[in-house]
Parts: C-alpha cells; structure tokens; sequence
C-alpha cells in the first residue's frame, strides 16, 4: 500500500521498491525463528507452495528471443514483435514477463501478448510509454530495430475466457 502513493513512487527507484519487498522472506525467516513451533507450519507450506510454482513457472517458460523486432508506433507507443520460440503456445490473448538486457537487466515488466495479425507463428506486444521503462524503451527505439530480450510466458489472461467473449449483453436502468 505505501508504494501504491505517487509521491513515494517518485521519490523511490524501481530498484529500491523491489528489494525493500524482498525484505518480506527476512521477516518471514525472523518469525519462523522467534515464533511458537505451529508457525512453521503456516509459513513453511505457502512458502514451499510458492517455491515450486515459481520453479514450474519460471524455468519450462523462459525464452531468449535473439530477434525482437521493435519499433515507435505514434506519439508514446512501441510495439514488439518476434517469432515464437518452441513451447511458446499464444494462440489467444495472453500475458507474458518481458527482460530487456539491454535496457534493465534486471527489471521485469508484464504486458499483454497476441498473436500477430499477419505472420503466422509470431507474437506481438504493444507497450505505452507510462513510466520509467517504457519512458526509457520509448526513448531508446528511435527507428525500426532487432534487438534480443527475455521473455517468461505467456501465461493465458483471465479475460480471454469464453465467458467475455459470449455474445450475451446485460443491460440495466
């Protein structure tokens, strides 16, 4: 909640808010050790829940794409665009991690991904400038270019459903 405020968001890097959530696992490991015998139980568990899912997640998911094609689109957009590497299913809308080495090194940022409209087995990202990164990637794509990144994904989006896309409309007065 204190980092959702804007003006500690401003006054703070990206850097700084992550490690100081990273302080969560030090305050976890201090509670395991200075608290009655069944706290081990209610941390160890989630956190060992967490641990694997993260490993399930992270590994079999993690792609490097030599060749991202990126380039501006208006005023305050870029748009990626890259072949799709083996095991990278996006056959509906999606979401994905996406690391620019180049960039950050260490920033990790979410967007949406689709399949691309015109090449078969591409995907496409379209990122707005709206902070920090984008602001920097934004800057930093001056004219069409390849270049490689990471990605982590794509992970299927809640609002691809079958559900949403039901031809059903509620309306009310």
């Amino acid at each position: 909640w204190p980092m959702a405020l804007p003006f500690l968001k401003r006054r703070m890097s990206f850097e700084l808010r992550k490690f100081l959530h990273y302080l969560s696992w030090a305050w976890a490991l201090a509670l395991v050790y200075h608290a009655p015998y069944r706290i081990y139980w209610l941390i160890g568990i989630p956190a060992l829940v967490y641990l694997v899912d993260w490993f399930v997640s992270l590994f079999p998911r993690n792609h490097l794409i030599e060749t991202m094609k990126f380039e501006r689109n208006g005023e305050s957009g870029v748009v990626v665009s890259f072949q799709n590497p083996s095991r990278f299913d996006c056959t509906q809308a999606s979401y994905l991690y996406l690391l620019l080495p180049w960039l950050s090194k260490y920033q990790w940022h979410a967007f949406t991904v689709f399949p691309h409209p015109m090449e078969k087995n591409c995907s496409t990202v379209y990122i707005n400038k709206s902070g920090d990164w984008t602001g920097s990637l934004y800057g930093a794509i001056r004219f069409p270019v390849y270049k490689s990144g990471y990605c982590i994904g794509p992970f299927r989006s809640p609002f691809s459903d079958s559900a949403i896309k039901a031809n059903n409309c509620i309306a009310g007065k």
